[in-house]
């Protein structure tokens, strides 16, 4: 290296001399070397043998500017998010793409930077132009090589929805009629209930629909565990499993596919009452005894007694009994 060091300093010396930017002449060095012994960078020969008339080649014979594009999350067309994955890709055809610098508008743009294929960007920032509306965003980016010709201004657009929806509110009833409310967590014995919802409002693109689940997880995600629509009710027929928790999940989504925070409401579906046992009727002086074994209904309210002349009927409504 006693040899190798006085080389290459008299080459950085050359180049600076020739008003290369201080800041590329490692790049030009290692990058334009004769590679030797393993490919690429090793521990025995560097990054290879100097190459003066090559780097200045690549420094002082390249008027050829780089060619290249963007692209921003991979060429969809809207995003919820203000930071975003860029795609980026340059060449240049006399030489090595070396820095890029970004902006959101095309005009402020960013330092520049090393050159990478891929990049997370903030579409919002003001410093380059960026602003935190809702609307159509542009991303651009302009490339240099190592002889710092500066390509063209490449951009790309997304739409950006960074509003939410509100949450809804959801209501019950027995049916469609609307006739009778239902309260959220009671039992109701007909397994058909209505529910519909309102309330939810989008600042941005408006609420473009909801994702609705209905069944026996407390914890589902409509996003993921329901169905889309575009109505604000939904009808439920066919219930039959007994002393059984269904929870209807709604989720309000607007054209970009946000969601709002999710809206419940539950109801216990009871349409089975377990019988009475051990039923026994004894003779006494003021007339009939009637002893059974309770249900084991933990929600009976009452026993209803009915009485006739025939085991088979017709039966006479007589009393309740609380339970």
């Amino acid at each position: 290296t006693s040899m190798a060091a006085p080389h290459v300093s008299g080459a950085a010396a050359w180049l600076l001399a020739n008003q290369v930017v201080a800041a590329n002449v490692k790049d030009l060095l290692t990058q334009t070397a004769r590679d030797l012994g393993d490919s690429g960078f090793d521990t025995r020969y560097g990054y290879g043998l100097l190459d003066l008339a090559g780097a200045a080649s690549a420094a002082l014979g390249d008027s050829i500017p780089p060619s290249g594009s963007i692209s921003i999350e991979q060429g969809a067309d809207r995003t919820s998010s203000s930071t975003v994955t860029l795609t980026l890709s340059a060449a240049d055809g006399g030489g090595t793409v070396r820095t890029m610098a970004l902006s959101n508008n095309g005009v402020d743009f960013a330092a520049y930077e090393s050159y990478a294929g891929s990049k997370t960007w903030n579409m919002t920032d003001s410093v380059t132009g960026g602003t935190s509306s809702d609307g159509t965003k542009y991303v651009c980016v302009k490339y240099k090589d190592l002889g710092q010709n500066e390509s063209p201004v490449y951009c790309d657009a997304i739409f950006y929805d960074g509003n939410i929806p509100t949450a809804l509110s959801i209501k019950s009833y027995e049916d469609q009629s609307e006739r009778v409310q239902l309260t959220a967590g009671t039992r109701v014995a007909d397994g058909s209930p209505y529910f519909s919802w309102s309330g939810s409002a989008d600042a941005g693109t408006g609420v473009a629909g909801y994702y609705v689940y209905f069944g026996t997880d407390a914890g589902a995600d409509p996003h993921f565990a329901g169905d889309f629509q575009t109505g604000s009710s939904f009808t439920v027929s066919g219930l039959s499993a007994d002393d059984v928790t269904y929870y209807l999940r709604v989720q309000a989504a607007d054209g970009s596919d946000n969601v709002s925070t999710i809206s419940s409401f539950s109801l216990r579906l009871d349409n089975v009452v377990a019988r009475q046992t051990n039923v026994a009727v004894s003779q006494t002086a003021r007339g009939l005894r009637l002893r059974w074994t309770p249900s084991a209904d933990s929600h009976l309210l009452s026993h209803r007694i009915y009485r006739g002349m025939t085991s088979s009927g017709p039966y006479a409504y007589v009393k309740d009994i609380p339970a």
